[in-house]
């Protein structure tokens, strides 16, 4: 296990330290990292009744982007056409359609033929204690083992879990079969933090903390150079904390756009800065 509290820390460690081989899907090559944890936990003494989510270090990233990603998710839709307003990512992995079969959203809420999200909160509200709050993304019949081929893309988090505490706080896990350091996981981070707080918000208890488990953490060679430069960088300087929104899942299924774009205004001064400072642009490898 390695464990984590910073992005940049796994990066680093990966660069360093990852089991250098070569992906004959992506047909590159790669340093693994086997069993990582990352954990951030908000400081609720020193941000005391304030909602915040820590920008991941080092090369600029785009919050609102990871907020349209969750407003996407939440209609339970393959069609991209509201994530393709802000983000190109997803043409990857979207068919003649203009669908992504494996849509996270789709896989929570209407794949299996069950809306588990609201099925989550149902749970939830009835019993706080409940270790059963587990929503699924994989789909063993097109996704796993010898089902290559079936769908474009298969989901990189396969699952997710929600706990509440003694102290009525929500801790959210969230399960990786595979992450890549540079391009996915600041934004899965980033989504599923903004995905805590909506559901906290909903519930209308605080968020406590969310931790993320990768059974294969990789670092393609091409994207090294990107954390070369981050780890140039002083990172100190470049750790602002985005104070977030009091939006409830509900709230932002009535107004997506209301919430992308006070997460871009939250966000605007910091995410400005690191662009002078370093905005690389890694490919996404299919």
């Amino acid at each position: 296990m390695t464990p984590s509290n910073t992005i940049l820390n796994l990066q680093n460690v990966a660069y360093h330290r990852g089991d250098l081989g070569f992906n004959k899907r992506t047909n590159q090559n790669v340093k693994t990292l086997y069993n990582t944890s990352l954990m951030y936990f908000d400081d609720t003494d020193k941000f005391s009744n304030t909602n915040f989510f820590i920008m991941p270090e080092g090369r600029c990233v785009f919050p609102y982007i990871a907020a349209a990603e969750l407003c996407w998710a939440l209609t339970g839709e393959k069609n991209t056409a509201l994530i393709k307003k802000y983000s190109s990512m997803w043409d990857k992995f979207s068919n003649e359609k203009g669908e992504v079969e494996t849509a996270y959203g789709y896989r929570m809420r209407r794949h299996f033929g069950r809306d588990q999200l609201f099925e989550l909160i149902d749970l939830l509200n009835k019993d706080k204690s409940t270790r059963q709050g587990l929503i699924i993304y994989w789909d063993p019949v097109t996704d796993g083992l010898m089902s290559q081929g079936k769908v474009k893309n298969v989901p990189c988090p396969f699952a997710w879990q929600v706990n509440i505490t003694s102290e009525n706080e929500l801790q959210l896990t969230l399960f990786m079969r595979s992450s890549d350091l540079v391009v996915g996981l600041p934004y899965d981070f980033m989504f599923y933090d903004q995905l805590a707080l909506a559901l906290a918000n909903e519930l209308e208890i605080k968020k406590n903390n969310i931790a993320i488990f990768s059974a294969n953490s990789h670092l393609y060679e091409e994207h090294e150079p990107i954390v070369i430069q981050q780890l140039m960088l002083d990172e100190t300087v470049f750790l602002p904390k985005y104070y977030s929104t009091k939006f409830s899942l509900s709230e932002i299924m009535i107004d997506p756009e209301a919430y992308i774009e006070e997460i871009r205004g939250l966000c605007s001064p910091d995410v400005e800065k690191r662009k002078e400072i370093y905005n690389p642009k890694p490919e996404v490898f299919e």
